[in-house]
């Protein structure tokens, strides 16, 4: 019974981990040129340029820094896909998609304190019936 329950809270913890909170934040070229000095991975949703024009990168296809450019590719309506390459001097804001720590540990407390109440209530169930059983036949 012991496995079944170290199993049941590993798994859990693992669907938590797995589809860990992401949060799409809005922060200047200023931040995430630093980020990207400091060796943190970067995931670039959309960038505003100076000119007003937006660009928004597909879902699963996050926009990089690569040298002096924020380069990745858009889904244009007429043509499908094309390549981007944005100089980052004529960037204003970009919105970035990052994993967020707070939300991750909190989905995985929150797995680990169900788990822990299910196994309770199971645990309650099988005494009662256990109980009822033994009363029945007395």
């Amino acid at each position: 019974m012991s496995k079944k329950i170290i199993s049941l809270f590993t798994l859990t913890a693992f669907i938590a981990f797995t589809f860990s909170c992401y949060s799409i934040q809005k922060k200047t070229i200023k931040t995430i040129t630093s980020w990207k000095e400091k060796g943190k991975e970067v995931k670039i949703v959309a960038v505003l340029k100076k000119s007003g024009e937006r660009i928004e990168f597909p879902e699963g296809e996050p926009g990089k820094i690569v040298g002096d450019k924020i380069v990745g590719e858009v889904v244009d309506e007429a043509m499908g896909r094309k390549p981007v390459s944005i100089p980052i001097p004529d960037v204003w804001v970009v919105w970035v998609k990052r994993a967020d720590a707070g939300k991750t540990a909190s989905a995985v407390l929150t797995g680990a304190i169900l788990t822990v109440a299910g196994v309770v209530t199971l645990g309650i169930i099988i005494i009662l019936i256990h109980f009822s059983t033994i009363y029945k036949y007395k």
